[in-house]
């Protein structure tokens, strides 16, 4: 019993540290782009637990998901819904993370848009091919997609001049809930 607490003391400990650094890089960047940046650096820091992590913003006009994130694929657009949960098995160019495996489930999870009621994109998640997608990683993840969805910095006007979309065109996948564990 002392190893599965001291297992999860530890994820626990992890996934708090990505959410604190994801916060500080998030808020210190000023433009869409720097946020995109800032959310690489951030999650990199985690591939135990986020082997790859890629956002995808669309236009308003109903144009594709685009990737944003450094080395993000296309991706069918009918998968990028928030709230699923992809099988990637043997999809070429996914990164493995810290395992010498790659991930065989990514979550999509919405990116919230604080100026209007659609998401501003989705960040995909590959998931740790070694743990299961119980409640308090799910709880994580969803906790990093609200920290790496546009902020003010990044929203309205401010996102438009920089030349990136402003909107999801449509997915109503659950918001970000519960804390993180």
């Amino acid at each position: 019993m002392r190893v599965v607490e001291e297992t999860e003391r530890v994820i626990g400990e992890r996934r708090l540290a990505t959410l604190r650094d994801l916060a500080a890089e998030a808020s210190a960047a000023g433009t869409e782009r720097g946020l995109f940046k800032a959310i690489d650096r951030s999650l990199a820091g985690n591939r135990e637990d986020l082997p790859f992590a890629f956002a995808y913003v669309a236009g308003e006009d109903g144009q594709p998901p685009a990737p944003v994130t450094a080395g993000a694929p296309d991706w069918p657009p009918e998968e990028l819904v928030g709230g699923e949960v992809l099988d990637v098995t043997g999809r070429p160019g996914l990164p493995s993370g810290a395992w010498p495996e790659p991930p065989r489930r990514a979550l999509a999870i919405e990116l919230a848009d604080p100026s209007g009621p659609r998401p501003a994109g989705i960040l995909l998640a590959g998931l740790n091919p070694y743990r299961p997608l119980d409640e308090g990683y799910r709880g994580s993840s969803s906790w990093w997609a609200a920290r790496s969805a546009p902020a003010s910095p990044a929203s309205g006007r401010a996102r438009r001049t920089a030349g990136v979309p402003r909107r999801w065109p449509s997915s109503t996948g659950p918001r970000p809930t519960s804390s993180p564990t």
